[in-house]
């Protein structure tokens, strides 16, 4: 009896995570047209040693600044604050912003969150200092439905933006399904 509850709470268990995985999946990949807004934020990710963005960093930067380039927005967030005595997300994104061409008055920095939440929370206090409300949300497929519940929680109105990084199905896949675990924990 009770091998065959197991059996049928994993089996269901499985089941919600697939589908779960399919949302997010579906959520990231989505395209959307953009409408200008007030700034556009890009969620941090990981720096590498010795303070060099990683792959999910600098596409992120590098979608931002060609939103901004585009016209959509007159300021870019950068999110995320230092780790393992690195310098900050936000530090290491706005430096490669600025290479790219990003003018310097345009970016603002958030360099208190390390996580996806302190993000929302942090980010959305820089953005309520200058009044801003609408915003691109910059980050990856995967990671986007998570991020935009927890922007918007915040009180901000958000368009979600993948920051398109190529990356093979099935590490998109494991990613969705790690986020949508997430979901189920800080998601809103």
């Amino acid at each position: 009896m009770v091998t065959v509850f197991a059996l049928a709470l994993v089996s269901l268990v499985g089941l919600a995570l697939g589908a779960g995985t399919l949302v997010v999946h579906g959520f990231g990949a989505k395209r959307r047209g953009l409408e200008r807004a007030d700034a556009i934020v890009v969620a941090g990710a990981r720096v590498l040693p010795p303070g060099v963005p990683s792959e999910a960093l600098r596409a992120r930067v590098e979608r931002a600044v060609a939103l901004h380039r585009s016209g959509l927005a007159r300021f870019v967030l950068f999110t995320g604050g230092p780790y393992q005595g690195l310098p900050s997300e936000a530090k290491v994104s706005e430096a490669l912003a600025l290479s790219l061409g990003l003018p310097p008055e345009a970016a603002l920095l958030e360099e208190s969150s390390t996580s996806t939440v302190g993000n929302a929370q942090f980010g959305s206090e820089v953005l309520a200092a200058r009044r801003l409300t609408r915003i691109l949300l910059v980050t990856d497929g995967f990671h986007l439905l998570r991020a935009t519940r927890l922007f918007r929680a915040r009180g901000l109105e958000v368009q979600p933006v993948s920051a398109e990084r190529a990356m093979p199905l099935h590490r998109q896949l494991a990613w969705a399904a790690r986020e949508a675990v997430a979901l189920l924990r800080y998601g809103r």
